[in-house]
C-alpha cells in the first residue's frame, strides 16, 4: 500500500467537450506525486500507470513532471459534444493504474 497524493489544484479549470486538452495537476507538497516504475511492455500492463479519472468521463494516461505536477490528457468521449451542456466532473488520480485517491483529493474540478 503506498501513500496516496493530495490534489490541491488542476489548470485549466474549464475545457470544451470534444477536444483533447492538457491538464496539468497540482499535488500537496506533504502528500506528492512520484515517479511510477515503468510497467513491463503489453496492452494487458497499461493498468498499471499514472492516471486521470474525470468522473463519468473516464480515464486516461497521466505523465509524471515532478513531485508536485503531474500532466493529464482528457479522455476521449463517446457522447457527441452537442449534447453535452456545460458539465462540472471531479478528477482523480490513480499513481497505480487502479486505485484512485477519491478520499485524498479536494475534488478540484476542471
Amino acid at each position: 500500500m503506498y501513500r496516496q497524493p493530495k490534489l490541491e489544484d488542476v489548470s485549466p479549470k474549464e475545457v470544451k467537450v470534444g477536444k483533447l486538452s492538457e491538464i496539468f495537476v497540482t499535488a500537496s507538497e506533504g502528500q506528492p506525486f512520484w515517479q511510477a516504475t515503468p510497467p513491463p511492455e503489453g496492452e494487458q500492463f497499461e493498468q498499471y500507470s499514472v492516471k486521470c479519472k474525470f468522473g463519468r468521463f473516464g480515464s486516461s494516461p497521466a505523465t509524471y513532471l515532478n513531485k508536485t505536477h503531474i500532466l493529464c490528457l482528457t479522455p476521449n468521449i463517446r457522447e457527441s459534444p452537442s449534447e453535452i451542456a456545460t458539465e462540472s466532473v471531479s478528477l482523480t488520480v490513480a499513481m497505480n493504474g487502479v486505485d484512485y485517491n477519491d478520499d485524498y483529493s479536494a475534488h478540484p474540478q476542471p
